[in-house]
């Protein structure tokens, strides 16, 4: 018995020891496990979180098994606008899990393929320090700016990440050239252009590009490009190839003619971009889809009408118009979710 244990213990010592074992085995691990065992020893957090290579893999394998499982759908993070609380939305279970992140005050400015680009500060008016943060693994890096320079100078910060391609991701950053005041909405203006790369984690210049003058908030990386779409207003994108025409305009998603208010969102999902339109109005409550071109970026197409009254009808207040879109998932089937709730009230978040 005693020499079965001896045997039993010296193959699990080996096995706890063979790096090439461990990680066939964290490869098909969930992520919430490989947290847990990062603190069995310091040669399993090495290789877990230390290994780009194997973080790379890890993403691939459980993406591709989501895709294969159908049951297995992205989860959404809510924030709820009076507490500032976070949540973790199933679109399945329509369960709530509260979510915290470790900073005190901080301002979603990007999500981009599961990674958040953070503005994060100690106190409401303390210094800004941005970060980019792995929900999942609860991981985050500090962006560090070059000697000599404050992140705060860039015009517009911008998260580039594309898993299916990299395991490694990189953030845009646009300077404006010469004078900052006095310069007027649709001027052009020159920015310098510089890219963090996560992979050697420095700051490289990549050149100047002449940019008509806009508010950069909420880009979206889709594409090879940037693209700030305004469903009420001019719309553009650059893109990130200098050798390639920038700063290029965008039709407007169309305007529909009926009565109620209209609430209208930008989303991109499975490598394509929508304009999801609500009309509200009691009784009357309908939604609109148009998806960008892939290959014309001037043109919207209609994809789908859909009639909202027999899930607003489960909303009883305000005849079923307080309503407002989550977020819009696009299968590989082209087979679509749309993920509706009602506001905020005492009783919670109903979804539909």
């Amino acid at each position: 018995m005693n020499c079965k244990r001896s045997s039993s213990a010296s193959s699990a010592a080996r096995v706890a020891g063979n790096h090439d074992i461990l990680r066939e085995i964290f490869l098909i691990l969930p992520a919430k496990s490989l947290i847990r065992f990062q603190s069995v020893s310091r040669h399993w957090q090495s290789l877990i979180f230390d290994d780009p290579s194997f973080l790379h893999s890890h993403t691939l394998h459980h993406s591709c098994r989501r895709r294969r499982c159908s049951e297995h759908q992205p989860s959404f993070l809510l924030r709820d606008s009076v507490t500032s609380q976070f949540f973790i939305l199933n679109p399945t279970t329509k369960n709530l899990v509260p979510f915290r992140l470790r900073f005190p005050y901080l301002r979603i400015l990007q999500s981009c393929n599961g990674l958040l680009l953070l503005e994060c500060k100690n106190s409401p008016h303390g210094q800004k320090d941005y970060y980019i943060c792995n929900p999942a693994t609860m991981q985050s890096k500090k962006l560090l700016p070059d000697s000599g320079k404050f992140m705060t100078s860039f015009a517009g910060l911008f998260l580039v990440f594309d898993p299916s391609k990299s395991h490694h991701y990189k953030v845009i950053g646009l300077t404006r050239s010469g004078n900052r005041h006095g310069l007027c909405r649709g001027e052009d203006s020159e920015y310098k252009v510089e890219v963090y790369d996560s992979k050697t984690r420095t700051w490289k210049y990549q050149g100047k590009r002449s940019i008509t003058y806009r508010p950069f908030c909420n880009g979206i990386y889709w594409k090879d490009g940037i693209y700030f779409v305004r469903p009420r207003g001019h719309s553009f994108f650059f893109y990130l190839d200098q050798d390639r025409e920038n700063d290029r305009w965008i039709y407007e998603p169309p305007r529909i003619r009926s009565p109620g208010a209209k609430r209208n969102y930008i989303v991109e999902s499975n490598g394509h971009m929508y304009c999801v339109m609500l009309n509200l109005y009691p009784n009357k409550n309908f939604c609109l889809v148009f998806e960008m071109d892939c290959n014309d970026y001037y043109i919207w197409s209609k994809k789908y009408h859909v009639d909202l009254n027999p899930i607003s009808a489960s909303f009883a207040e305000n005849k079923g118009t307080d309503i407002g879109l989550l977020g819009m998932i696009r299968g590989d089937k082209e087979e679509y979710t749309l993920v509706i709730s009602r506001a905020w009230q005492d009783n919670g978040l109903q979804v539909s």
